[in-house]
């Protein structure tokens, strides 16, 4: 009871103050993830210390986990886990390197693994229910070898089931101004590979004619990503022809706003927060003030949104994992 009075009574005055001020004005060590905060959520901190995995691939962080049961059974997030490579495990501060590959679900990208001679210090306490929107929820944030450290974020939209994608659109790379010329071109997007600069104005598609941006739009619409088109445009009183190989406009917001996760979408439920977490962060716990689990974060969409997977969710995909796993609890297949 003590922890979660003294998380929710620093990191609520920091909200408060940052709701009632300029952001500007609230010292950065009274922050959400400021050093006052994080030192009153140290116990926070600790719980995901001993219920979560770190995974390693030549030396690098390629994913977290959640400890599942004293036996080493793990959930993570199987899109992030490197296919062949050797795989190191920590938990707490020790190095694991019997690792096997125990089964797969796709519907959740959750990977169950076993790690072979696991002395937990705890296990996961699970929470009874999802977090209400505008919960505070912690999450693992970068680790050295020995310590992770803490994030804190807020769950910022209801709970849902997100749907798949459509499929990737089109991208010139252009930014046009109100009266259809192109007012930006991006280095190294495909309208500066095709030579189009500021000021142009693109007259033709594919030798359809384009009087304005709708026009241009619309045949867009009908094309895909790695399409060559052909351009006429209008530069200086001249008319000039150019191709252009279209881009994928997801892609290249990727580049704009952040690294997002390979698999973001198509999931059954998810809980929505604004944590930023690379997508080597992912596949571990997400906390709540008392230090229960309420889910796994599967998910970065984009610098503002993460997913996790709601609990009740998490554990039932754990429970169909074991039923499919061989009775040796290994299929065969090993991440050594």
């Amino acid at each position: 009871m003590m922890r979660r009075s003294l998380v929710l009574i620093l990191a609520g005055a920091s909200l408060l103050t940052a709701a009632s001020q300029d952001i500007s004005s609230l010292s950065f060590d009274k922050r959400l993830n400021g050093k006052h905060v994080q030192a009153a959520a140290e116990p926070l901190r600790q719980t995901l210390q001993e219920i979560s995995v770190v995974f390693y691939a030549h030396g690098d962080v390629v994913s977290y986990g959640l400890l599942m049961n004293a036996d080493g059974d793990v959930l993570t997030k199987a899109s992030e886990l490197p296919q062949g490579a050797p795989l190191t495990a920590r938990i707490g501060d020790k190095p694991y390197t019997d690792i096997a590959n125990i089964a797969h679900d796709p519907a959740t990208d959750l990977a169950l693994v076993q790690i072979r001679g696991v002395r937990p210090a705890s296990l996961p306490e699970w929470s009874p229910e999802s977090p209400r929107l505008g919960a505070i929820v912690a999450s693992n944030g970068s680790t050295t070898r020995t310590v992770r450290r803490l994030r804190l974020g807020i769950v910022s939209a209801a709970q849902r089931p997100i749907p798949p994608e459509p499929g990737p659109a089109p991208s010139t790379g252009i930014v046009f101004s109100p009266d259809g010329a192109i007012a930006e071109v991006p280095p190294q997007s495909p309208a500066a590979q095709a030579g189009l600069k500021p000021g142009d104005t693109i007259i033709a598609l594919d030798g359809q004619p384009i009087a304005n941006l709708n026009d241009l739009g619309n045949l867009l619409r009908h094309c895909e990503p790695g399409q060559t088109i052909r351009l006429r445009i209008q530069r200086n009183g001249q008319e000039l022809d150019s191709t252009l190989k279209l881009g994928q406009a997801r892609q290249e917001d990727d580049e704009m706003n952040g690294q997002a996760s390979r698999r973001r979408d198509n999931f059954p439920e998810a809980i929505q927060h604004d944590t930023l977490l690379a997508p080597t962060m992912l596949g571990g716990p997400l906390i709540d003030l008392d230090g229960r689990v309420v889910g796994l974060n599967i998910a970065r969409v984009n610098r503002a949104e993460t997913y996790a997977l709601p609990a009740a969710l998490v554990q039932q995909t754990y429970e169909r994992l074991r039923q499919q796993a061989e009775p040796s609890g290994d299929n065969g297949q090993t991440a050594k």
